[in-house]
């Protein structure tokens, strides 16, 4: 019996080579995109450190509103989600820089004060 045929023990040999399966995994959107369009998708990895903003007063719509203006996803590739410090009573969002001194000042204008009645 030649070497390169199938036998009852399960050997799987075409022409002298043994196929081989590829890779499990699943596709991603970034796979899928290059398979089709030829390109690499584009993505946007910035270096964030953690900012704290004081939540008094703050809702966090207009705070999270503020900062996708502030900081758009096309040039920074970063989004915001709400997270809190509980012990400073502060919002924590991972910034693409500091804050600036007028940065500070427009989420200060943001705050709505609550009512005493």
């Amino acid at each position: 019996m030649p070497a390169n045929s199938s036998t009852a023990t399960g050997s799987l040999s075409v022409m002298g080579r043994t196929p081989t399966l590829p890779p499990a995994h699943t596709s991603t959107f970034s796979t899928l995109f290059r398979k089709v369009t030829g390109k690499q998708e584009k993505t946007h990895k910035v270096k964030t450190k953690e900012g704290f903003i004081p939540k008094y007063e703050l809702e966090w719509d207009k705070l999270k509103n503020w900062l996708d203006e502030r900081f758009p996803v096309a040039d920074y590739g970063c989004t915001f989600t709400e997270r809190f410090n509980v012990q400073g009573d502060m919002y924590v969002v991972s910034l693409p820089e500091d804050l600036s001194e007028e940065d500070k000042v427009a989420i200060a204008k943001l705050k709505s004060p609550r009512s005493t009645t």
